[in-house]
Formats: structure tokens, C-alpha cells, sequence
């Protein structure tokens, strides 16, 4: 077989393979791209199906306090009511720490109240201890000059009476640039509520874990 012959050959091999290459990698690509497409679905299907239960539950349990709280059982009555109070607390604390302890300047640490309004009381929003401006002894903006910056994880309601509870918090914290060292913080709070108002009236730090990691 001549030399041309042979060079022939070896680049209508080289063709065959490149061209079985591409077809094979077309449809590994094409697969990926069914598996993906699939994935999502079944994710939003699963996401819905969540949320429709979710939904359900709560209006089972609506269902369920609504008839409790019209019943001619004092007792049954009472527990209704303490039930709904705990739902009630837990759903404050949760809408307010997760404002509280997310933000990610200074402009946003301070206008935290503001965002507040629907939560808690005109007194509580006052409340210079609960809501400074931010500013070190001297003067300065410590948060922009820190970078500070946190993020609301949880919070948990623990009912001692229908209008107060302890309320255990869970936050992170980092200074800019290095969340990947954030610190995981726990405070806990006394917190009272305005029954006609539904709103936070009262709180305030009862401990904090001397270890910032523990929860």
C-alpha cells in the first residue's frame, strides 16, 4: 500500500472516530440536559406539593381552634385560647428577629424600625437599647467601619403565660468579605405582647451563651 494510500486511511479513521466522538458526546449532553430538565420539575412538584400541604394543615388547625375556642368546655376553651396566644408569639418573634438581625449595612441597621411598625409598639421602636444608631463611644459609625454585617437563622417561642414568653434566637454574624467565617450566635429575650394589638410591646435580653458558637 502506498504512502498516500496509507495517510488516506489513517485520516478517514481519524474522521470516523472524531465524528463517533461528537455524536457520542451530543447525546451525553443532550441526556444531561433531559436529567436536568427533569429534575426541575420534580423539585417544583415537590416544592407545590409542600406548599399545599402546608396550607392544608394550617386550615385544619384553624379549623380545629376556631371549634375549640366556641366550646362550652372552660377548659377545652382555655387551651384553644393558650394555643392560639403560642401561634400568635411565635409568629411575632420570628417576623421581628428576622428584621432585627439581618442587614447588611449601616443604612439597613438603622432603618430597621421602620420596618417594624406592623410588629411592634411606637414605646418599643423607641427603645434606644434595643435600637441604637450605631455609633461607638467616639462617635463613629461602627457598622460601616466594621462591616459588621448579620443574618437571622431562627426563633422559638416558649409561652409562660398567653401575653409572654422566652423567646430563643439564633443569628449569624461576619465582618465584610468573610462570611465563610461567621460566627453563630444565641440570644434570649423576654418578650410580652399587646393582646388588642397583637404587637410586641415589651422585650428584653435575659442571656446570651458565653460561647458564641453554641446554640
Amino acid at each position: 500500500m502506498s504512502k498516500n494510500r496509507i495517510m488516506l486511511v489513517i485520516c478517514v479513521v481519524a474522521v470516523l472516530i472524531s465524528a463517533i466522538g461528537l455524536y457520542t458526546t451530543a447525546k451525553q449532553v443532550s441526556a444531561y440536559h433531559k436529567l436536568e430538565h427533569e429534575k426541575k420539575v420534580a423539585t417544583a412538584a415537590a416544592v407545590q406539593a409542600d406548599k399545599t400541604y402546608e396550607a392544608r394543615k394550617k386550615k385544619i388547625q384553624q379549623q380545629a381552634t376556631d371549634e375549640a375556642q366556641k366550646s362550652n368546655d372552660p377548659l377545652i376553651k382555655a387551651v384553644a385560647d393558650h394555643n392560639g396566644a403560642y401561634g400568635v408569639m411565635n409568629t411575632l418573634a420570628s417576623a421581628f428577629f428576622k428584621q432585627y438581625y439581618t442587614w447588611k449595612s449601616a443604612e439597613e441597621y438603622r432603618a430597621r424600625p421602620s420596618h417594624l411598625e406592623n410588629i411592634a409598639t411606637t414605646g418599643l421602636l423607641k427603645n434606644q437599647a434595643l435600637f441604637d444608631d450605631g455609633k461607638d463611644s467616639t462617635g463613629g459609625d461602627y457598622i460601616a467601619n466594621t462591616g459588621v454585617q448579620s443574618s437571622f437563622q431562627s426563633a422559638s417561642a416558649y409561652a409562660d403565660t398567653d401575653v409572654s414568653a422566652i423567646v430563643k434566637v439564633n443569628f449569624r454574624s461576619w465582618f465584610e468579605d468573610e462570611k465563610e467565617n461567621a460566627i453563630n450566635a444565641t440570644r434570649y429575650y423576654s418578650m410580652q405582647i399587646d393582646p388588642t394589638t397583637q404587637k410586641i410591646k415589651q422585650l428584653n435580653l435575659v442571656f446570651q451563651p458565653a460561647n458564641m458558637d453554641e446554640e
